[in-house]
Protein backbone atom coordinates (compact mmCIF):
# COMPACT_ATOMS: atom_id res chain seq x y z
CA UNK A 1 0.00 0.00 0.00
CA UNK A 2 1.57 3.31 -1.27
CA UNK A 3 0.80 6.05 1.30
CA UNK A 4 1.28 9.86 0.55
CA UNK A 5 3.33 12.19 3.28
CA UNK A 6 -0.49 13.78 4.19
CA UNK A 7 -1.40 9.82 4.69
CA UNK A 8 1.34 9.35 7.12
CA UNK A 9 0.95 12.64 9.19
CA UNK A 10 -2.90 11.66 9.90
CA UNK A 11 -1.97 8.15 10.69
CA UNK A 12 0.38 9.54 13.23
CA UNK A 13 -1.46 12.15 14.30
CA UNK A 14 -4.32 8.95 15.17
CA UNK A 15 -1.52 7.66 16.88
CA UNK A 16 -1.12 4.88 14.87
CA UNK A 17 2.65 3.88 13.21
CA UNK A 18 2.84 3.16 9.53
CA UNK A 19 3.64 -0.75 10.65
CA UNK A 20 -0.04 -0.90 12.32
CA UNK A 21 -1.79 0.34 9.51
CA UNK A 22 0.63 -1.79 6.58
CA UNK A 23 -0.69 -4.85 8.99
CA UNK A 24 -3.92 -3.57 8.89
CA UNK A 25 -4.20 -3.59 5.31
CA UNK A 26 -2.90 -7.19 4.91
CA UNK A 27 -5.60 -8.04 7.15
CA UNK A 28 -7.89 -7.00 5.25
CA UNK A 29 -6.27 -8.59 1.96
CA UNK A 30 -5.60 -12.31 3.31
CA UNK A 31 -8.06 -12.42 5.44
CA UNK A 32 -7.45 -13.81 9.53
CA UNK A 33 -6.64 -17.68 10.22
CA UNK A 34 -9.26 -19.16 12.25
CA UNK A 35 -8.92 -20.17 15.39
CA UNK A 36 -7.46 -23.56 16.24
CA UNK A 37 -10.25 -25.27 18.53
CA UNK A 38 -9.05 -28.09 20.64
CA UNK A 39 -12.35 -29.16 21.44
CA UNK A 40 -16.03 -28.10 22.55
CA UNK A 41 -16.69 -26.78 26.65
CA UNK A 42 -18.83 -28.70 28.00
CA UNK A 43 -20.67 -29.53 31.77
CA UNK A 44 -17.05 -30.57 33.83
CA UNK A 45 -14.66 -29.51 31.24
CA UNK A 46 -14.68 -25.72 30.92
CA UNK A 47 -18.59 -25.41 31.99
CA UNK A 48 -18.96 -25.37 36.12
CA UNK A 49 -22.66 -26.72 36.67
CA UNK A 50 -24.08 -25.50 40.14
CA UNK A 51 -26.70 -27.67 41.68
CA UNK A 52 -29.29 -25.56 44.38
CA UNK A 53 -27.21 -25.79 47.48
CA UNK A 54 -23.75 -24.57 45.58
CA UNK A 55 -25.72 -21.59 43.97
CA UNK A 56 -26.80 -20.37 47.62
CA UNK A 57 -23.54 -21.17 49.24
CA UNK A 58 -21.90 -18.84 46.17
CA UNK A 59 -24.34 -16.08 46.93
CA UNK A 60 -23.70 -15.61 50.37
CA UNK A 61 -20.35 -16.35 49.96
CA UNK A 62 -20.41 -12.79 48.31
CA UNK A 63 -22.79 -11.30 50.15
CA UNK A 64 -20.50 -12.30 53.37
CA UNK A 65 -17.45 -11.24 51.38
CA UNK A 66 -18.03 -7.89 49.28
CA UNK A 67 -17.27 -5.35 51.63
CA UNK A 68 -13.98 -6.72 51.59
CA UNK A 69 -13.14 -5.54 48.37
CA UNK A 70 -13.89 -2.30 45.84
CA UNK A 71 -16.88 -3.07 43.32
CA UNK A 72 -17.12 -1.35 40.22
CA UNK A 73 -19.51 -2.02 37.01
CA UNK A 74 -18.06 -1.53 33.75
CA UNK A 75 -20.61 -0.29 30.95
CA UNK A 76 -19.64 0.10 26.95
CA UNK A 77 -21.87 2.23 26.12
CA UNK A 78 -20.62 4.17 22.95
CA UNK A 79 -22.87 1.91 20.81
CA UNK A 80 -25.09 3.71 18.30
CA UNK A 81 -28.74 3.05 18.06
CA UNK A 82 -28.40 2.50 14.07
CA UNK A 83 -29.09 -1.20 14.08
CA UNK A 84 -32.05 -0.44 16.40
CA UNK A 85 -34.06 1.45 14.17
CA UNK A 86 -32.53 -0.01 10.88
CA UNK A 87 -35.93 -0.62 9.69
CA UNK A 88 -37.09 2.44 9.97
CA UNK A 89 -33.56 3.89 8.43
CA UNK A 90 -34.61 1.60 5.47
CA UNK A 91 -38.15 2.68 5.49
CA UNK A 92 -37.17 6.26 5.42
CA UNK A 93 -34.52 5.70 2.02
CA UNK A 94 -36.86 3.63 0.23
CA UNK A 95 -40.72 4.24 0.91
CA UNK A 96 -42.54 5.39 -1.99
CA UNK A 97 -45.78 6.82 0.06
CA UNK A 98 -47.98 4.33 -1.73
CA UNK A 99 -50.50 2.25 0.38
CA UNK A 100 -49.84 -1.51 -1.61
CA UNK A 101 -46.26 -0.98 -0.74
CA UNK A 102 -46.21 -0.91 2.98
CA UNK A 103 -46.31 -4.88 2.54
CA UNK A 104 -42.58 -4.50 1.61
CA UNK A 105 -41.95 -3.06 5.39
CA UNK A 106 -43.36 -5.31 7.50
CA UNK A 107 -40.80 -4.42 11.03
CA UNK A 108 -41.28 -0.96 10.28
CA UNK A 109 -45.17 -1.01 9.79
CA UNK A 110 -45.38 -3.31 13.30
CA UNK A 111 -43.25 -0.91 14.73
CA UNK A 112 -45.49 2.03 13.59
CA UNK A 113 -48.62 -0.11 14.61
CA UNK A 114 -47.13 -0.36 17.82
CA UNK A 115 -45.98 2.86 18.50
CA UNK A 116 -48.12 3.62 21.70
CA UNK A 117 -46.53 0.43 23.54
CA UNK A 118 -42.56 2.18 23.58
CA UNK A 119 -41.49 4.19 26.66
CA UNK A 120 -40.66 7.11 24.09
CA UNK A 121 -44.15 7.44 22.68
CA UNK A 122 -45.53 10.02 25.36
CA UNK A 123 -42.26 12.37 24.31
CA UNK A 124 -42.84 11.74 20.62
CA UNK A 125 -46.72 12.92 21.38
CA UNK A 126 -44.73 16.10 22.91
CA UNK A 127 -42.38 16.83 20.12
CA UNK A 128 -45.38 16.58 17.64
CA UNK A 129 -47.37 18.88 19.62
CA UNK A 130 -44.40 21.35 20.14
CA UNK A 131 -44.74 22.08 16.53
CA UNK A 132 -48.75 22.63 17.51
CA UNK A 133 -49.69 19.36 15.68
CA UNK A 134 -50.85 16.05 16.76
CA UNK A 135 -49.49 12.69 16.33
CA UNK A 136 -52.65 10.97 15.65
CA UNK A 137 -53.58 13.01 12.79
CA UNK A 138 -50.94 11.72 11.55
CA UNK A 139 -50.89 8.01 12.40
CA UNK A 140 -54.58 7.83 11.32
CA UNK A 141 -53.50 9.09 7.63
CA UNK A 142 -50.65 6.89 7.98
CA UNK A 143 -47.88 9.23 7.22
CA UNK A 144 -45.74 6.99 8.31
CA UNK A 145 -42.69 9.05 6.55
CA UNK A 146 -43.06 11.87 8.86
CA UNK A 147 -43.93 10.06 12.00
CA UNK A 148 -40.35 8.12 11.64
CA UNK A 149 -38.84 11.36 11.02
CA UNK A 150 -39.62 12.87 14.30
CA UNK A 151 -38.55 9.25 15.86
CA UNK A 152 -35.03 9.47 13.96
CA UNK A 153 -34.24 13.15 13.43
CA UNK A 154 -33.71 16.37 14.95
CA UNK A 155 -36.32 17.58 14.44
CA UNK A 156 -38.24 15.06 16.77
CA UNK A 157 -36.41 12.55 19.43
CA UNK A 158 -33.42 12.39 17.03
CA UNK A 159 -32.97 8.59 18.14
CA UNK A 160 -30.99 8.06 14.36
CA UNK A 161 -28.01 10.10 16.23
CA UNK A 162 -28.08 9.41 19.68
CA UNK A 163 -26.47 6.54 21.65
CA UNK A 164 -28.21 3.53 23.05
CA UNK A 165 -27.42 4.39 26.71
CA UNK A 166 -29.58 7.67 26.16
CA UNK A 167 -33.17 6.16 24.72
CA UNK A 168 -35.87 5.34 26.58
CA UNK A 169 -36.25 1.82 27.15
CA UNK A 170 -38.67 1.30 29.99
CA UNK A 171 -42.38 2.53 31.07
CA UNK A 172 -43.07 2.97 34.81
CA UNK A 173 -46.44 4.67 35.05
CA UNK A 174 -46.72 3.86 38.85
CA UNK A 175 -43.38 5.96 39.42
CA UNK A 176 -44.61 9.47 39.44
CA UNK A 177 -41.38 11.29 38.59
CA UNK A 178 -39.61 8.74 36.05
CA UNK A 179 -42.47 7.07 34.21
CA UNK A 180 -39.77 6.21 31.81
CA UNK A 181 -36.25 5.12 32.20
CA UNK A 182 -33.28 5.78 29.80
CA UNK A 183 -30.97 2.47 29.37
CA UNK A 184 -27.99 4.00 31.14
CA UNK A 185 -31.14 4.47 34.31
CA UNK A 186 -31.72 0.77 33.94
CA UNK A 187 -27.76 0.52 34.94
CA UNK A 188 -28.14 2.75 37.70
CA UNK A 189 -31.07 0.59 39.31
CA UNK A 190 -29.05 -2.71 39.08
CA UNK A 191 -25.90 -1.10 40.49
CA UNK A 192 -27.43 -0.06 43.70
CA UNK A 193 -28.62 -3.49 43.84
CA UNK A 194 -25.44 -5.28 43.49
CA UNK A 195 -22.79 -3.38 43.35
CA UNK A 196 -23.15 -1.36 46.73
CA UNK A 197 -19.84 -0.95 48.81
CA UNK A 198 -19.99 -0.63 52.64
CA UNK A 199 -19.69 2.75 52.49
CA UNK A 200 -22.99 3.39 50.25
CA UNK A 201 -20.65 4.07 47.28
CA UNK A 202 -22.10 3.06 43.78
CA UNK A 203 -18.95 3.09 41.07
CA UNK A 204 -20.09 2.75 37.61
CA UNK A 205 -17.85 3.70 34.48
CA UNK A 206 -19.33 4.34 30.96
CA UNK A 207 -17.25 3.60 27.52
CA UNK A 208 -18.68 6.73 25.44
CA UNK A 209 -18.21 8.80 22.26
CA UNK A 210 -16.53 11.70 22.62
CA UNK A 211 -18.79 13.30 20.71
CA UNK A 212 -21.96 12.62 23.33
CA UNK A 213 -20.11 13.62 26.65
CA UNK A 214 -22.61 16.49 26.95
CA UNK A 215 -25.47 14.70 26.64
CA UNK A 216 -24.60 11.78 29.05
CA UNK A 217 -23.56 15.01 31.28
CA UNK A 218 -27.31 16.38 30.46
CA UNK A 219 -28.79 12.87 31.76
CA UNK A 220 -26.87 12.34 34.51
CA UNK A 221 -27.33 15.44 35.89
CA UNK A 222 -31.43 14.63 35.67
CA UNK A 223 -30.94 11.55 36.49
CA UNK A 224 -28.67 10.69 39.57
CA UNK A 225 -30.05 12.53 42.57
CA UNK A 226 -33.32 11.08 42.05
CA UNK A 227 -32.01 7.37 42.03
CA UNK A 228 -29.37 8.75 45.00
CA UNK A 229 -32.11 9.52 46.85
CA UNK A 230 -34.28 6.65 45.96
CA UNK A 231 -31.74 4.05 47.44
CA UNK A 232 -30.06 6.25 49.55
CA UNK A 233 -26.61 5.65 47.56
CA UNK A 234 -23.87 7.62 45.98
CA UNK A 235 -22.61 7.24 42.34
CA UNK A 236 -18.99 7.76 41.58
CA UNK A 237 -19.60 8.71 38.00
CA UNK A 238 -16.66 8.39 35.55
CA UNK A 239 -16.00 7.92 31.54
CA UNK A 240 -13.62 6.99 28.91
CA UNK A 241 -13.22 7.13 24.96
CA UNK A 242 -12.46 4.36 23.16
CA UNK A 243 -8.79 5.00 22.67
CA UNK A 244 -8.43 6.42 18.54
CA UNK A 245 -4.86 3.74 18.63
CA UNK A 246 -7.63 1.06 18.02
CA UNK A 247 -9.29 2.41 15.50
CA UNK A 248 -8.97 0.75 12.19
CA UNK A 249 -8.76 2.16 8.45
CA UNK A 250 -11.32 1.16 5.82
CA UNK A 251 -10.80 0.04 2.32
CA UNK A 252 -12.64 0.59 -1.39
CA UNK A 253 -14.66 -2.56 -3.17
CA UNK A 254 -10.54 -2.08 -4.98
CA UNK A 255 -8.67 -2.60 -1.73
CA UNK A 256 -7.48 1.10 -1.27
CA UNK A 257 -7.45 3.20 1.40
CA UNK A 258 -10.83 4.76 1.80
CA UNK A 259 -11.12 8.86 2.36
CA UNK A 260 -14.15 11.09 2.96
CA UNK A 261 -15.57 13.68 1.19
CA UNK A 262 -12.46 16.09 2.69
CA UNK A 263 -9.75 13.91 1.58
CA UNK A 264 -9.23 12.30 5.19
CA UNK A 265 -8.42 9.17 5.93
CA UNK A 266 -11.54 7.11 7.16
CA UNK A 267 -11.00 5.51 10.73
CA UNK A 268 -13.76 3.39 12.00
CA UNK A 269 -13.77 2.37 15.68
CA UNK A 270 -12.68 -1.42 16.82
CA UNK A 271 -15.56 -3.51 18.16
CA UNK A 272 -15.80 -3.79 22.25
CA UNK A 273 -12.91 -6.10 22.20
CA UNK A 274 -10.62 -2.75 21.83
CA UNK A 275 -12.05 -1.62 25.65
CA UNK A 276 -9.92 -4.05 27.12
CA UNK A 277 -7.56 -1.06 27.09
CA UNK A 278 -10.13 1.11 29.22
CA UNK A 279 -11.01 -1.58 31.56
CA UNK A 280 -7.16 -2.06 31.89
CA UNK A 281 -7.23 1.57 33.32
CA UNK A 282 -9.60 1.22 35.86
CA UNK A 283 -9.40 0.32 39.38
CA UNK A 284 -11.36 -2.50 41.50
CA UNK A 285 -11.49 -5.59 43.04
CA UNK A 286 -14.90 -7.07 41.44
CA UNK A 287 -15.88 -5.53 38.31
CA UNK A 288 -18.84 -6.00 36.43
CA UNK A 289 -19.33 -6.00 32.68
CA UNK A 290 -22.71 -5.27 30.93
CA UNK A 291 -23.38 -3.88 27.77
CA UNK A 292 -25.67 -0.94 27.85
CA UNK A 293 -28.78 -2.62 26.26
CA UNK A 294 -28.76 -5.51 28.05
CA UNK A 295 -30.80 -4.42 30.72
CA UNK A 296 -34.29 -5.97 31.59
CA UNK A 297 -37.31 -4.01 32.93
CA UNK A 298 -37.51 -3.97 36.89
CA UNK A 299 -40.49 -7.15 37.25
CA UNK A 300 -37.41 -9.35 35.53
CA UNK A 301 -34.77 -7.98 37.47
CA UNK A 302 -34.29 -10.50 40.56
CA UNK A 303 -33.20 -13.19 38.43
CA UNK A 304 -29.97 -10.45 37.27
CA UNK A 305 -29.65 -10.22 41.09
CA UNK A 306 -29.55 -13.75 41.38
CA UNK A 307 -27.21 -14.01 38.99
CA UNK A 308 -24.77 -11.14 39.55
CA UNK A 309 -24.19 -11.97 43.35
CA UNK A 310 -23.56 -16.04 42.14
CA UNK A 311 -20.78 -15.45 39.54
CA UNK A 312 -19.22 -12.79 41.67
CA UNK A 313 -19.38 -15.24 44.65
CA UNK A 314 -18.12 -17.97 42.34
CA UNK A 315 -15.20 -14.88 41.75
CA UNK A 316 -14.01 -14.80 45.03
CA UNK A 317 -14.30 -18.60 46.03
CA UNK A 318 -11.90 -19.21 43.08
CA UNK A 319 -9.64 -15.98 43.96
CA UNK A 320 -9.34 -17.54 47.24
CA UNK A 321 -8.06 -20.92 45.87
CA UNK A 322 -6.10 -19.13 43.57
CA UNK A 323 -4.45 -17.16 46.29
CA UNK A 324 -3.82 -19.81 48.51
CA UNK A 325 -2.34 -21.78 45.75
CA UNK A 326 0.32 -19.01 44.58
CA UNK A 327 1.16 -18.80 48.21
CA UNK A 328 1.98 -22.27 48.36
CA UNK A 329 3.51 -21.91 44.95
CA UNK A 330 6.27 -18.56 46.30
CA UNK A 331 6.75 -20.77 49.36
CA UNK A 332 8.04 -23.88 47.62
CA UNK A 333 8.87 -27.42 49.44
CA UNK A 334 4.70 -28.48 48.00
CA UNK A 335 4.03 -31.20 50.45
CA UNK A 336 1.90 -33.73 48.84
CA UNK A 337 -1.61 -33.05 49.23
CA UNK A 338 -0.67 -29.07 48.49
CA UNK A 339 0.83 -30.12 44.89
CA UNK A 340 -2.70 -32.51 44.51
CA UNK A 341 -4.79 -29.79 45.48
CA UNK A 342 -2.83 -27.12 42.53
CA UNK A 343 -3.36 -29.15 40.02
CA UNK A 344 -7.10 -30.55 40.81
CA UNK A 345 -7.37 -26.66 40.78
CA UNK A 346 -5.52 -26.26 37.01
CA UNK A 347 -7.71 -28.64 35.73
CA UNK A 348 -11.28 -27.53 36.93
CA UNK A 349 -10.22 -24.21 35.52
CA UNK A 350 -9.48 -25.59 32.43
CA UNK A 351 -5.68 -24.14 32.46
CA UNK A 352 -4.13 -27.39 33.53
CA UNK A 353 -0.51 -28.49 31.90
CA UNK A 354 -0.69 -30.51 28.53
CA UNK A 355 1.23 -33.25 28.13
CA UNK A 356 3.88 -31.05 26.00
CA UNK A 357 4.53 -28.99 28.75
CA UNK A 358 5.38 -31.29 31.37
CA UNK A 359 7.50 -33.84 29.07
CA UNK A 360 10.99 -33.79 29.88
CA UNK A 361 10.46 -30.74 32.17
CA UNK A 362 12.15 -30.37 35.61
CA UNK A 363 9.68 -30.16 38.39
CA UNK A 364 10.84 -26.71 39.56
CA UNK A 365 9.82 -25.48 35.64
CA UNK A 366 6.40 -27.04 35.86
CA UNK A 367 5.61 -25.36 39.11
CA UNK A 368 6.66 -21.93 37.48
CA UNK A 369 4.47 -22.68 34.89
CA UNK A 370 1.65 -23.56 37.00
CA UNK A 371 2.30 -20.16 38.98
CA UNK A 372 2.29 -18.36 35.80
CA UNK A 373 -0.97 -20.25 34.57
CA UNK A 374 -2.47 -19.09 38.12
CA UNK A 375 -1.08 -15.48 38.59
CA UNK A 376 -3.94 -13.68 35.93
CA UNK A 377 -7.04 -11.82 36.60
CA UNK A 378 -10.05 -14.36 37.06
CA UNK A 379 -12.86 -13.78 34.84
CA UNK A 380 -16.07 -15.57 35.81
CA UNK A 381 -19.29 -15.70 32.98
CA UNK A 382 -22.43 -17.52 32.67
CA UNK A 383 -23.29 -20.15 30.36
CA UNK A 384 -27.07 -20.00 28.73
CA UNK A 385 -27.71 -23.33 27.36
Amino acid sequence: MNLTQSDIEQIEAHGLSVDDVQTQFMNFITGFPFVQLSEAATIDNGILKLNEKESEEAIQYFQNNKDKHSILKFVPSSGAATRMFKDLFEFSALYMGLQYTLKEFPEAKKTIDNLNKFAFFDELKQRFEAHSVSIDEYLERGDYTTIINYILTEIGLNYGKLPKALILFHKYPEDKERKCRHAIEEHFVEAANYCKEENKDVNIHFTISIEHKEEFERVLKEIQPYYEKLFDVKYNISFSFQKQITDTIALTQDNALAYDKDGKIIFRPSGHGALIENLNDIKGDIIFIKNIDNVAHDRFKNSTYKYKNLIAGILLQTQEKVFSSLKALEKGKLNSQELVDIIELTNKLGIGLSKEETSGNKSENILKQVFNKLNRPIRVCAMVK
